[in-house]
């Protein structure tokens, strides 16, 4: 059986686990020779080294719950409100980021009402601070986050969903040549990377290169970072050869007049996000025009 047919089975059948998918697509990885599937897949296996590197899916809500103990009682599982957290740690009560390997978010008995919650403490410094700041007279010694089990599996699914989509779109790419994985265009590969973070993110050749494309700065008049932001963002070398020819066309016809957005430097743009938004990536058209208008010092 071709390999992406096999992703696609592994994919669609909610008793193979999740973790046997993903290590088929990092053999699928290997064969496109692709930085950005290889970190992605890599992370879900191994675990994320930074948060900043989460995708979103992997963010979920969270109750914050305490174990108190006062003079002549102890109050276990007390709900712990964000409202009377700090602002700065108020996400401790609202949101974890889940940074393990996918197979420890895996539930024993998935699928059934019995699944566990599970929880994850909070830092030892977190807990002393807050220990005499929630009920008078009671001392909180122990506080978590804990997880609803419906989050977990919602996890498990928005990653084989998204692998799935992955598969088919390259199936669709790869039509008559089978497995011939060299056939693919190695940035068309990197637009589809991106639909599975959720398509709002640049995805660098490893985890701790994953950027929100929001943090990328272009300096005034320096093409080669902005050349290297459009690569990241699966724009093709000829488009973006094409652009720095618009680009110095427009300088020249504007003359000394002031810097503005010039008209092929528009048409090439307008074909950019054409294209951007086939891929299913979301702003990918303002992104580039942002990243433009800081080239020309004009954002």
């Amino acid at each position: 059986m071709p390999l992406i047919d096999e992703i696609i089975q592994l994919a669609v059948d909610d008793n193979s686990p999740i973790a046997t998918l993903l290590r088929r697509c990092l053999v699928l990885a290997y064969s496109l020779d692709n930085a950005k599937l290889k970190a992605w897949v890599g992370s879900e296996l191994n675990g994320y080294a930074h948060t900043d590197d989460v995708p979103d899916y992997r963010k979920v809500p969270v109750i914050a719950k305490g174990f108190f103990v006062g003079m002549v009682r102890q109050i276990n599982d007390q709900p712990l409100p964000p409202s009377l957290l700090q602002k700065e740690h108020r996400h401790f009560a609202e949101t974890a980021i889940l940074t393990q390997p996918i197979a420890a978010y895996v539930p024993p008995q998935h699928g059934t009402t019995k699944e566990p919650i599970i929880g994850i403490e909070w830092p030892p410094d977190l807990t002393a601070f807050y220990q005499h700041k929630f009920i008078d007279g009671h001392v909180l010694l122990r506080a978590w986050q804990e997880i609803a089990p419906s989050n977990l599996i919602a996890l498990i699914d928005t990653v084989r969903n998204r692998t799935l989509r992955f598969a088919l779109q390259i199936q669709k790419e790869l039509g008559l040549v089978s497995d011939n994985f060299s056939a693919l265009p190695n940035e068309k590969v990197d637009q589809y990377v991106m639909n599975i973070y959720g398509g709002n993110v640049v995805i660098g050749g490893h985890a701790h290169d994953v950027k929100q494309v929001g943090n990328i700065i272009i300096a005034k008049n320096n093409f080669p970072a902005l050349e290297a932001a459009l690569k990241s963002f699966g724009i093709a070398e000829p488009d973006i050869t094409e652009l720095k020819a618009a680009l110095d066309h427009d300088a020249v016809a504007q003359h000394d007049a002031s810097p503005s957005l010039g008209q092929r430097t528009g048409d090439w743009l307008k074909s950019a996000a054409s294209k951007i938004a086939s891929s299913g990536t979301k702003m990918g058209g303002e992104v580039v025009k942002d990243w433009i208008l800081q080239y020309l010092g004009l954002s």
